[in-house]
């Protein structure tokens, strides 16, 4: 697990040299805050975040990206229904899409999103012979679209993680800045 998240977080860093090989128009990083709601094991949730990216736009418009996440869930519902506290979820994007310019200062960037999602539980009672802390992971996939305001980013995106046979939906909205 911290392998693959290693070796993304490596692509990650290195793709603004990989985009002085190729015919990238622009390249751009990001920071965003993020608030989302979260279903996850039947209960909604609600996440406070932060984003970390990078994107590269094409001439033809066409985007690609890498992104850091995490998010920090509130609320004692999932405790109340489970007997779990969800303490952090850690995920790693690669949003593909295309960006439409609107004006000089104003893009909309729209875009799938394929990622890896791991989300770190902890049981609340100590049950002996069981584990009181545990990680479980899976594949994430979704769909966004953000708004670019001269250096000003607003985005909202659904995305979907099978996290070991758990679904966990997420309708996040952020806000940040880009350089």
């Amino acid at each position: 697990m911290l392998r693959v998240l290693g070796i993304c977080a490596l692509t990650l860093c290195s793709a603004q040299s990989l985009a002085e090989d190729w015919w990238v128009e622009k390249s751009e990083a990001y920071v965003m805050a993020t608030l989302s709601k979260q279903s996850f094991y039947d209960t909604d949730n609600t996440n406070a975040g932060a984003l970390f990216g990078m994107k590269d736009i094409y001439p033809n418009g066409w985007l690609v990206a890498g992104e850091l996440e995490v998010r920090f869930p509130s609320g004692d519902e999932l405790e109340q229904a489970t007997g779990f506290n969800q303490n952090y979820s850690f995920d790693v994007n690669v949003p593909l899409g295309r960006r439409f310019t609107l004006s000089d200062s104003i893009n909309l960037d729209a875009y799938g999103l394929i990622g890896y999602s791991t989300s770190r539980l902890e049981r609340v009672e100590e049950v002996e012979d069981l584990a009181t802390r545990f990680t479980i992971n899976g594949v994430k996939w979704g769909l966004g679209s953000d708004l670019n305001i001269s250096d000003w980013v607003v985005g909202v995106r659904y995305a979907i993680a099978n996290l070991d046979g758990s679904k966990d939906d997420n309708l996040t909205l952020s806000i940040g800045t880009r350089f």
